[in-house]
């Protein structure tokens, strides 16, 4: 090799090659394919296969390598987990279960299930919708989420989409036709503002199931017209998920699956769920998802660390719990909001 040539190879080496190569290594690759890659990118034969050969014997990544061992091992588990889950066939049941029987068989296995029998009877599945809102909340002023179609990342930049309106203004919104341009999400808070108190009186706590002392701010409400999407997203603890009016559209994916998911930015996946693009996202193509449309009155059991994905195909209403009472401490998975 020519001292030109070296000086060249030299110059366009940095630290995204460095990076790529520990990578690979860690992974269990050989040398002769990093040295090929290289190669292949315009590096001469010598000075490839020179500085793989020194990377590989660093003290760095035998350092990288020991620290790697753990991690790689649990990697290796969950994915063994989830071609077991993959081989179960598993589907969302929809039961009227005691709260003995929700907690033993779905909360503490973390394992997902629609209750029925439940919030049927609520007031709120009765009256909620854009009339009641009107007639008893209209003059409120209320904070939603808009603008949100010209942002592929909405979610992600929310506070750039908070606007606060009168709460008739932003029915009308709701009534005049579909989409996902304005959403009132849980993240707006609404029902902890004193105007909408009664809306309280329109549910009630879950015996058995929810702390009847401990609601506000433990649950949340959405509302919003036909076409509301919430993309692929995981929540840092257990969420209960009651679809008061109208109905709504989910898919899940099991937390065996995470790796596949390409998380890359807090609680958000960037995998489109309804149309996914395996040449953007090649590892998404075994990726079990499990679906279900929810009733009015019905209630999904949403377990820590479970993807989901919701759509709505009406105008709908609906509240999310958080209080359950036998997640005392709360089990919080913080690391996925960084």
């Amino acid at each position: 090799m020519s001292q030109h040539a070296s000086q060249q190879d030299a110059a366009r080496f940095d630290s995204r090659w460095m990076n790529w190569i520990v990578a690979q290594l860690l992974d269990g690759r050989g040398q002769p394919e990093l040295v090929q890659v290289m190669i292949r990118r315009g590096y001469t034969p010598s000075y490839a296969g020179s500085k793989v050969a020194e990377i590989a014997a660093s003290d760095v990544l035998a350092a990288c390598m020991a620290a790697h061992r753990g991690p790689a091992k649990l990697a290796e588990l969950v994915s063994l987990l989830g071609t077991l889950f993959a081989r179960s066939g598993f589907t969302l049941e929809k039961r009227a279960l005691s709260p003995e029987a929700f907690f033993r068989d779905y909360f503490l296995v973390n394992r997902p299930v629609v209750l029925t029998g439940l919030a049927e009877d609520w007031p709120a599945v009765r009256l909620w919708g854009p009339k009641y809102f009107r007639s008893r909340f209209g003059d409120e002023r209320v904070e939603i989420t808009h603008r949100r179609e010209a942002d592929k990342c909405y979610e992600r930049n929310f506070a750039s989409h908070r606007t606060t309106v009168r709460f008739a203004d932003y029915v009308t919104m709701v009534e005049r036709g579909a989409g996902n341009d304005q959403y009132l999400v849980a993240r707006n808070h609404v029902l902890e503002l004193p105007g909408l108190a009664g809306l309280k009186g329109d549910f009630r706590s879950f015996d058995g199931i929810l702390d009847p002392l401990a609601q506000v701010p433990y649950v949340r409400l959405w509302f919003g017209p036909t076409g509301t999407l919430t993309p692929l997203h995981c929540d840092d603890r257990s969420v209960l998920f009651v679809q008061v009016t109208g109905r709504k559209h989910v898919k899940m994916i099991a937390p065996y699956f995470l790796g596949s998911l390409y998380n890359d930015d807090r609680c958000y996946s960037p995998v489109e769920l309804e149309s996914v693009d395996l040449d953007r996202f090649p590892a998404m193509r075994d990726v079990p998802v499990v679906e279900t449309v929810l009733e009015p009155g019905e209630c999904l059991f949403i377990p820590l660390g479970w993807w989901h994905w919701v759509r709505s195909l009406e105008i709908s209403t609906s509240l999310t719990f958080t209080n359950f009472l036998r997640d005392e401490p709360p089990l919080i998975w913080r690391l996925v909001m960084r």
